[in-house]
């Protein structure tokens, strides 16, 4: 039996070093032969331009709950690659640590804590009014990691952000073309 692809998507905003185009754009899409693909691996090649930076870098990772995201995350700041930030629940994310037996305490944005939420909502409604996107979606909307991650690129909270460990290709892409202003 065949495993189901893995898809994995960075994007990064202008300006922050890591790509020189002129507005948010895709750095890397890949589609690995297994759903197990090494995500530190993806991660080191991906982020290689981060590393000049000195660890500066902040890395926005969608699925900051699972245990090699956070294994990645780890690894990436100890090397000095980037600053990674963990999307998901504090508690979660605390659990997990603990559980991989890490000395780490991540970077970590709560959808429901989060202390900018409110910009990122009225950011997102701006951005997608005229398709019908009303304010009282906007909070469902925006607690979805993929959206969150990509407007933490466009906000500037974020210089990249990395998904598709357990989503399926579509469902990383369709949410970020809009924040990107693809769509």
């Amino acid at each position: 039996m065949q495993d189901r692809p893995a898809s994995i998507f960075a994007i990064s905003a202008t300006g922050s070093g890591v790509t020189a185009s002129p507005c948010l754009s895709i750095i890397a899409a890949v589609r690995g032969q297994s759903a197990r693909m090494n995500i530190v691996s993806f991660t080191r090649s991906a982020l290689a331009a981060a590393r000049s930076s000195g660890g500066t870098k902040r890395v926005a990772f969608a699925e900051g709950e699972e245990q090699k995201i956070i294994r990645a995350a780890y690894q990436i700041q100890e090397e000095g690659i980037a600053t990674p930030v963990l999307i998901g629940r504090q508690s979660v994310i605390d659990e997990q640590v603990k559980n991989l037996g890490l000395d780490y305490r991540p970077q970590v944005v709560d959808p429901a804590t989060f202390d900018k939420i409110e910009s990122y909502h009225k950011a997102y409604h701006d951005l997608r009014q005229r398709k019908g996107v009303t304010s009282v979606d906007v909070k469902k909307f925006v607690s979805d990691p993929n959206i969150l991650g990509s407007l933490m690129v466009k906000m500037g909270d974020a210089d990249a952000f990395i998904s598709g460990l357990t989503y399926d290709y579509p469902e990383v892409i369709r949410p970020s073309l809009p924040v990107a202003g693809k769509l």
